[in-house]
């Protein structure tokens, strides 16, 4: 007589359903930093530049263009960049479309 046994692998949702939408993140972000190198890493941390591939990666609309716009006007977000990092404000106007993001899209 055989008895086989089939054990249904458990889901990271069935294992702890809190940790599924960190376990995404950390996943999509080492996926995104590996994919793009920082090209503005004289002024911009990697870590910064993880976090603006992430956040074009998971958005829609004007925000996918966020790491296009970084690197083709990159002495405006330099400026921009040193100015709020420098005063803690966020009242410094980001450059081109991104200096007209609505008060949802900012809180990205």
């Amino acid at each position: 007589i055989f008895f086989f046994f089939f054990f249904k692998q458990k889901t990271a949702y069935e294992i702890m359903p809190s940790l599924v939408g960190s376990e995404m993140c950390i996943r999509d972000r080492l996926q995104t930093a590996q994919l793009d190198a920082n090209p503005v890493k004289l002024w911009l941390p990697d870590s910064a530049w993880d976090s603006v591939c992430a956040l074009a990666a998971s958005s829609a609309g004007v925000l996918t263009a966020l790491p296009t716009s970084v690197q083709e006007k990159e002495e405006q977000w330099k400026e921009y960049y040193s100015a709020v990092a420098g005063s803690g404000t966020k009242s410094v106007e980001a450059p081109g479309e991104f200096g007209e993001l609505t008060a949802f899209e900012r809180l990205c």
